[in-house]
């Protein structure tokens, strides 16, 4: 009677309105340094705002955040990308905005591909951990893992590699605020590998897990129909079309 009675109170109502998320450093998308913690974060407490509901982001290293969120230590995980065997885990919102992943190379040198054999040459820099194409992961290439995006761009810089496999945006913003004097020496290279949006991303460990999936879903489609998702990506910089559903 004591739970009942607490459950009636405004207190228990506002705390079945709440829920807590994981999240990680991954600029300009999201991360705790970024002006309102990055669009992406913005656009995700927006849209459960929206469908009232108090959301909180956690920042935290990305094997913990997986680890925590796949346990229901937190709700979810803020800013995932899709992929089959993450299904064991979670279920994935509607998408939130794109990633345009693919090569930044050296200005000057002709390197040209319409299949991964034509890469075969080309030492190409990855970062250790991050979920690549699945067709990229699957060519026998010279790859060479480094712990973080920084270190592939210097290394490119200084021809320690011939490629570096990065996010469109994530290495503009890094050029942008960490290496400006880079931009005279390296640029990004079509075609993309692969456009793969972000997602809010529950965790079937979560109590109630479908309607906190279902609600977010349901504030999402609110912001992108109003136009607030789009102002919050302008506001950060980003000049992409609205990205299609």
């Amino acid at each position: 009677m004591v739970l009942s009675t607490l459950m009636l109170t405004p207190q228990g109502i506002a705390a079945e309105r709440e829920l807590s998320l994981a999240s990680t450093d991954y600029p300009p998308y999201y991360g705790k340094g970024l002006k309102n913690h990055g669009p992406i974060s913005e656009i995700t407490l927006a849209a459960y705002s929206r469908v009232n509901w108090e959301a909180k982001i956690t920042f935290l290293p990305w094997a913990r955040a997986m680890k925590e969120a796949k346990t229901g230590r937190y709700d979810g995980i803020s800013g995932i990308w899709y992929r089959k065997d993450r299904e064991a885990w979670f279920v994935f919102s509607d998408r939130i905005y794109p990633n345009i992943v693919g090569f930044y190379k050296r200005k000057g040198e002709r390197i040209a591909f319409t299949n991964y054999e034509d890469l075969s040459p080309y030492r190409i820099g990855v970062v250790r951990g991050y979920t690549n194409p699945p067709a990229f992961e699957k060519a026998d290439l010279q790859k060479q893992e480094v712990t973080t995006d920084e270190q592939n761009l210097r290394k490119l810089v200084k021809h320690r590699i011939d490629l570096a496999l990065i996010d469109k945006e994530v290495a503009r913003y890094i050029l942008d605020t960490k290496f400006p004097h880079y931009a005279q020496f390296i640029e990004w290279m079509g075609p993309r590998l692969e456009t793969i949006f972000l997602h809010l991303a529950i965790s079937k460990a979560a109590k109630h897990h479908e309607r906190k999936l279902r609600d977010f879903n349901r504030g999402l489609k609110l912001i992108v129909e109003d136009g607030t998702l789009l102002r919050i990506m302008e506001t950060h910089g980003f000049r992409l079309a609205q990205p299609s559903r």
